[in-house]
């Protein structure tokens, strides 16, 4: 008997938050004052040591005008201010080191509602590729080679645990996006390394999982299977495709979410829909009735 009794569900509360032109200026100044202080001091004795040699040579220059000074102080003080804000946007978010500069980006501005666009956007360029490559094995656009060719009973032991692997992967990916991924977007101001650490490292599990799935489906499409078995193996052709959407559907809420305004503070809400296929029931009767029909053929 199968069952699909570990559903998962998972209510709470987000922290939402986004930085405001004072938070980045702020921020600059808690990362990067060492880079101002070392650049104006550097900028301020370059310039001190050419006014001061040329002033010698050069006595009655305009050199020699202590407003010079203060014109060289202020170019010292706006370049080193150029260059910590340079600085501060170009150097890679810890926790995200490696990450494309579209993620960097997003991370660093910090809209509203900005973690669900980076969660988002993460997923999008880390499953963009498998995700493509499953969409084209299960629309029949990429040859796979058929590694077995099994007669009706050899196909039935083969096919019975397909099932119960799949309900696995609804389990796992419940885990994953319910409740895994649900705790990374709850981001912590305080401990934002960890944080970004925490996202990534799950959205790698959605990756692996991406990866078995695809297995899983290739797997069915390398054997070749008698006649009488193809009722049985239509069944399961929808299985994949189903929690493919699901993910897709899931990727594109959360990019509705993240590119919100500011001033919508409706209730934020994800429709994710896993569960047990509807045609279980069906494919079980089926494989009975096959099984009769190998004992009766033995």
């Amino acid at each position: 008997m199968i069952e699909n009794s570990d559903d998962v569900e998972k209510k709470g509360e987000l922290t939402i938050s986004y930085f405001r032109l004072n938070d980045h200026i702020k921020k600059i100044i808690q990362t990067n004052y060492k880079t101002f202080f070392i650049g104006i001091i550097s900028l301020m004795t370059t310039l001190w040591l050419i006014i001061s040699v040329s002033s010698f040579f050069y006595p009655d220059s305009f050199l020699s005008n202590k407003y010079v000074l203060y014109v060289a102080a202020s170019i010292s003080f706006i370049l080193s201010l150029i260059n910590a804000i340079r600085h501060y946007f170009k150097t890679p978010i810890k926790g995200l080191e490696g990450e494309i500069k579209e993620i960097q980006k997003i991370a660093l501005i910090r809209k509203p509602y900005w973690t669900f666009k980076l969660t988002a956007t993460i997923l999008k360029n880390r499953l963009g590729d498998i995700d493509r490559e499953l969409d084209n094995v299960i629309n029949n656009r990429k040859y796979i080679k058929i590694k077995k060719e099994l007669d009706l009973l050899e196909y039935l032991e083969w096919v019975n645990s397909r099932p119960n692997q799949f309900l696995t992967l609804i389990k796992v990916l419940k885990q994953l996006l319910i409740v895994d991924l649900f705790e990374a977007l709850n981001f912590d101001e305080n401990n934002e390394e960890g944080n970004f650490k925490l996202l990534v490292n799950t959205i790698k599990l959605i990756e692996d999982f991406y990866h078995d799935l695809y297995k899983f489906e290739v797997e069915e499409k390398e054997i070749m299977f008698p006649e009488l078995a193809q009722k049985l193996n239509s069944y399961q052709l929808s299985w994949v495709p189903m929690i493919r959407e699901n993910v897709n559907q899931m990727m594109k809420e959360l990019d509705e979410i993240g590119n919100r305004k500011r001033k919508d503070t409706s209730k934020i809400h994800i429709n994710l829909v896993l569960e047990s296929p509807d045609n279980i029931d069906d494919f079980i009767k089926e494989l009975e009735k096959l099984y009769n029909i190998a004992n009766e053929q033995l």
